[in-house]
């Protein structure tokens, strides 16, 4: 068993990358929770923005994650190594791919995280 934060952190080690920007759709108290989270397990959180939403992630459209993306400050899309999109629960299937581009990083979503997790774990990949 494994959860989604440990698949980002594991992706991340992977990686090699210890500088994120974190987007989430959750409240800011959530969101500032989990960037506390990923501080403790030694990775800088050099911007983040959230939606603020309690719930109905599924129903969030693609548009308003490339919002979410355009509040954090491009500083902080600069230090950082990758840009994390953390929630299962939100439609991230093929945005990070038409997000890396633009922001000039890797994206990682909760999602691809623990698909990639679970390849390792059953040998399938690198």
């Amino acid at each position: 068993m494994i959860t989604a934060f440990d698949a980002i952190i594991a992706a991340l080690r992977q990686q090699q990358a210890g500088r994120i920007v974190l987007l989430t759709p959750y409240p800011e108290r959530v969101c500032e929770a989990e960037a506390g989270m990923f501080r403790d397990h030694g990775i800088t959180v050099t911007g983040r923005a959230t939606l603020n939403l309690t719930d109905g992630y599924s129903a969030i459209e693609p548009g308003q994650i490339w919002d979410l993306a355009r509040q954090v400050s491009m500083q902080a899309v600069e230090q950082a190594q990758v840009i994390v999109l953390s929630c299962t629960g939100w439609p991230t299937l093929g945005l990070e791919k038409m997000l890396a581009p633009e922001l000039g990083k890797e994206v990682l979503s909760s999602n691809r995280a623990i698909v990639t997790h679970a390849l390792r774990a059953s040998g399938r990949t690198r």
